[in-house]
């Protein structure tokens, strides 16, 4: 059962060092120093607490700016947008008519 939850955290868990990696403007290859023993593990845990690279940055926008309004997901979800509103619906359709079958 642990290697079950170690397997599904494992992706997510290599994406968001990616993202990290790319934030503070290096590549995303530096998660495999961690094979390194001590220094390889020193050197990305280093990496992780640098702040992110001001501006612009070879992989991304600079930090605060608006994304291109053109592509699917550019906005974050909100609880009036989308299926995200349709579900909190169907919630509170099902418990008030769980109430009147009683």
């Amino acid at each position: 059962m642990t290697g079950l939850v170690y397997l599904a955290h494992l992706v997510p868990s290599i994406a968001v060092g990616v993202r990290r990696l790319h934030d503070t403007d290096r590549s995303g290859w530096w998660l495999l120093a961690v094979f390194v023993p001590l220094i390889g593990q020193l050197a990305v845990l280093i990496f992780m607490c640098l702040p992110s690279a001001p501006g612009r940055n070879r992989f991304d926008l600079a930090p605060g700016s608006e994304p291109d309004e053109r592509f699917a997901g550019s906005k974050p979800a909100t609880p009036a947008s989308g299926t995200l509103s349709i579900s909190w619906k169907n919630r509170i359709v099902a418990l008030l008519w769980s109430d009147r079958r009683r």
